[in-house]
């Protein structure tokens, strides 16, 4: 999964190219066979980045750090940990 979705989420878009990168997150991770928690948490993430706010990907990505960690290892949910860090960071 590439976690780097709040380094491409924060910049400047209109709103249909937005929904268009949406789509088109939301395909890519369709794909994945993911575990249910994971999965459920993917699907909450997503419409937090629906709702175009500047804490969203933040938001979106702190919402994966649990289920990351408890179905795909610490590794994971620490990379999750970060990049919800740096979209703190970054936003605004």
């Amino acid at each position: 999964i590439d976690w780097r979705i709040s380094a491409v989420w924060r910049w400047p878009v209109g709103a249909k190219l937005r929904e268009r990168h949406l789509e088109a997150l939301r395909h890519r991770l369709s794909t994945l066979t993911l575990p249910a928690p994971v999965r459920r948490a993917v699907t909450a993430a997503l419409s937090h980045l629906a709702d175009d706010t500047p804490e969203a990907p933040a938001t979106a990505l702190h919402q994966l750090t649990a289920p990351a960690r408890d179905a795909l290892g610490p590794e994971v949910a620490d990379a999750v940990a970060d990049a919800a860090r740096a979209a703190r960071r970054t936003r605004g």
